[in-house]
């Protein structure tokens, strides 16, 4: 299908991009300055969440898909060639300048990557649903099969990318052909090239958008907004946060304390042990795609899954020592442990936020789970320089278990296709114990899934109701969210009206 082989190139250029520049930041900076990797990584990350809690959402609106990703795609190729000049230099204080700029650009870049991608993610999805359910009333299950199989696609080529790149920076440098000054070099160019192919990328869903000054100041404000105003978002966000927290770990901590002090290990085993994680990622990506399509609330399981993986991996950390970690067999318990996880977050995450939000508001909740991953992370690199292992592990294990917590209460007390106010999660977590467990969410998902896409074939296709075409007479999902009725006129208009009496 053309859309998938668009989807593909994209995801090949964009996932290239991205391991580039993270796979030469882990090695430029361990050749320049661990402290300098800390910070750049932490204001890397800190500026990420700046950038997707404010001009993030803004900036995929009002330049649209492609545009937005050139941006950022070139903001990554700065930093390639910021690091790699560093390396370059004699001058110690005109490299960490010169680092320290190009990551300042990449931060606020890089939420635009994550923004715009998601959103092309979804945009596909929908597309492809749309030619497949084209004469039926199936859309909205076709949609969440689609993005449970896009989902698995994007994981494999984005993880493989990073497996590519580790590797070469492995083995080249091992031959003695090539020093890996040499191939940071080569990878930094590669970054240029893959920043300019973004200009064949092809925009699926809508393109650009003008906004006024007031709709701009409008999308900066919608992410804090969203925040305060749905907790489906907050409730979201620890999942996110373990991804962001576990990184860190690994980057400041464990490669640098573990991996490299170790006898058995060393600094040369990095690039394996990194490609390790992200092979396992890959490998999980298709079964995890499987259970999502093919289990009663499987897409919840794997959330759950990814957030149990986290913390089993802050478990190891916490209940061995840096010499019992520190061997092949439980390093690779560790790293795989992460992979798994990550292997939830690069796909299924996605998949999740699709499900439950549409239009402006999935991009303001993708720029929303930047900020989390961003500010999670950027904490966690300047807070574990002056944390011991035992802290750094109990901070990760007791995030997985609020993110456990936090994702049932999406999946059994809230609807999750429904903004939710804190007084709702407040009031159903107050009458949990008197009420017993509340029909699940991720049922009702499904019910008000099927009857939105029932619907949004009389509202242009677009998943949402439009505007002007609703029919006098009708109750809606709830009083604040009307559907269009519109044109529907059959027994199945009378099978979603008495579903819709039945909540």
């Amino acid at each position: 299908m053309k859309i998938k082989r668009k989807f593909w190139w994209f995801a090949v250029i964009a996932s290239l991009n991205h391991a580039l520049n993270y796979v030469v930041t882990s090695y430029a900076t361990s050749l320049l300055s661990p402290t300098l990797g800390g910070i750049i990584l932490g204001l890397s990350w800190v500026l990420n969440s700046v950038s997707g809690m404010t001009v993030a959402t803004p900036i995929v609106i009002r330049y649209g898909f492609k545009y937005a990703m050139i941006i950022s795609l070139f903001g990554y190729a700065l930093q390639l060639g910021t690091l790699f000049w560093a390396v370059l230099t004699p001058n110690i204080t005109t490299a960490w300048v010169v680092v320290i700029a190009g990551s300042v650009v990449s931060g606020f870049t890089s939420a635009v990557w994550w923004t715009a991608q998601g959103v092309y993610f979804d945009d596909v999805c929908v597309r492809i649903a749309d030619v497949l359910s084209a004469d039926d009333f199936k859309h909205s299950s076709r949609v969440d099969e689609v993005r449970a199989e896009i989902a698995a696609h994007w994981t494999f080529i984005y993880q493989m990318a990073d497996i590519v790149v580790f590797l070469c920076l492995s083995v080249f440098p091992m031959t003695g052909v090539i020093s890996i000054t040499g191939v940071l070099g080569g990878l930094a160019v590669l970054g240029a090239v893959t920043a300019a192919l973004g200009f064949t990328f092809e925009t699926v869903g809508k393109g650009a958008v003008e906004l006024s000054w007031q709709e701009t100041a409008d999308a900066i404000a919608a992410v804090p907004k969203q925040f305060r105003d749905d907790a489906r978002v907050s409730l979201l966000a620890p999942f996110v946060f373990g991804f962001g927290i576990t990184t860190a770990m690994f980057a400041y901590y464990v490669n640098a304390n573990v991996v490299s002090d170790s006898s058995d290990l060393g600094t040369v085993t990095l690039g394996f042990l990194e490609a390790w994680s992200y092979f396992v990622a890959v490998v999980a990506a298709y079964p995890y795609a499987y259970v999502a399509n093919n289990l009663k609330q499987g897409q919840d399981w794997v959330i759950q899954f990814g957030s149990l993986s986290f913390l089993a991996t802050g478990a190891v950390v916490l209940g061995l020592s840096n010499s019992q970690l520190g061997t092949w067999q439980n390093i690779l318990i560790a790293k795989g442990l992460y992979g798994l996880g990550r292997g939830v977050f690069e796909g299924s995450c996605r998949a999740v936020y699709a499900s439950m939000f549409s239009g402006k508001d999935l991009t303001t909740a993708f720029s929303g789970q930047t900020l989390s991953a961003g500010f999670s992370g950027g904490i966690c690199f300047f807070l574990f320089g002056v944390l011991n292992r035992t802290a750094i592990a109990a901070v990760t294990v007791v995030n997985g278990v609020v993110a456990l917590l936090a994702y049932f209460v999406l999946m059994y007390r809230v609807d999750p296709l429904q903004p939710a106010s804190w007084s709702q999660v407040c009031a159903a977590a107050c009458c949990f114990c008197r009420a017993g467990p509340a029909e699940s969410g991720s049922s009702r998902r499904g019910m008000h899934t099927r009857q939105e896409s029932s619907l949004s074939r009389a509202s242009g296709g677009s998943g949402r109701p439009s505007d002007g075409k609703r029919a006098s007479g009708l109750r809606t999902l709830s009083e604040e969210n009307e559907v269009s009725m519109a044109g529907i006129h059959s027994p199945l208009a009378q099978r979603l009206l008495d579903a819709q009496h039945l909540t």
